[in-house]
């Protein structure tokens, strides 16, 4: 469940296939990343994938940021904070998308048409659609992969802390703007249901709000909980796990989103279906 290489992405740009220019001084974009004294990490992460010079860096929008392997939240907040010495930024995300050609228009319209078809069927069939929340549509449309697990933003569950970084590192504050828990995390989700994901030396693992480790780090990727399980996966397999870190069904799928209403979308010998809160499978 890695991210994919993002060298092909660099080439396109190389060839300025959308003719997008980034805004700043030519001799500023003609410098090479060394000149913006990243972390080791980031800047072997961004050599890895053909980055080399601050206007193929600038051409890239954060959201395509995480396709670079070991490229995250935190490193991206860093290579911003860089590129203000410059008068720089990253490419707003609005002018990455192309107007569509009308074959491809066409093509989108008739897939829009089958999908529409088939949920009306899934309605018919057992009552109601699992495309009913826009979330799992997306889902399915294949958004980054660590992204499938970044609904915080869109929950209306009332935060008493808030995460914050410092020095590369995350933590979390209340309210007033006071550190409750110590900035020493390399990547840090919103809390819910009392529970946080973070980060720690590559695994992902579970705090409450006193900092305890509530489930140990153990995983490649996981998700905040949502109606009580979350989402969780390492190279080979996804599960889906309670509170106390137990397995939700004794059942491994390759992809799975977080619950929502009651119904998660699974994938499994390259099948979709949807998982609901009784253990039910429902297949495509």
């Amino acid at each position: 469940m890695g991210r994919k290489n993002y060298k092909s992405f660099i080439n396109k740009q190389k060839n300025n296939i959308d003719n997008f220019i980034p805004k700043g001084k030519p001799e500023d974009l003609d410098r090479k990343i060394e000149d913006l004294h990243l972390s080791k990490r980031c800047f072997e992460a961004l050599k890895a994938g053909g980055i080399l010079t601050l206007r193929q860096l600038c051409s890239i929008c954060e959201s395509k940021m995480f396709r670079i392997q070991k490229i995250g939240k935190k490193e991206c907040v860093e290579i911003k904070e860089k590129l203000k010495m410059f008068q720089l930024t990253l490419r707003p995300e609005e002018i990455l998308k192309a107007p569509k050609s009308d074959s491809k228009a066409d093509s989108n319209q008739e897939k829009a048409q089958s999908s529409q078809q088939n949920n009306q069927l899934l309605k018919q069939k057992y009552n109601f659609s699992i495309f009913d929340d826009t979330r799992l549509v997306e889902f399915v449309a294949g958004p980054r992969q660590r992204e499938v697990f970044k609904w915080e933003d869109e929950s209306q569950e009332k935060r008493d802390l808030n995460k914050f970084c410092r020095n590369g590192k995350w933590g979390y504050k209340d309210v007033k703007g006071r550190v409750v828990i110590q900035p020493i995390y390399d990547e840090a989700f919103q809390f819910r249901e009392d529970l946080a994901c973070v980060e720690k030396a590559g695994k992902l693992g579970y705090i409450d709000k006193n900092g305890n480790v509530v489930i140990d780090f153990q995983y490649d990727s996981a998700s905040s909980f949502f109606e009580g399980l979350a989402c969780v996966s390492n190279e080979k397999c996804a599960w889906f796990i309670d509170q106390q870190g137990n397995k939700f069904l004794d059942k491994d799928f390759e992809k799975i989103s977080p619950f929502s209403k009651g119904k998660a979308l699974i994938k499994s010998e390259n099948k979709w279906g949807f998982l609901s809160k009784d253990g039910s499978i429902y297949w495509r």
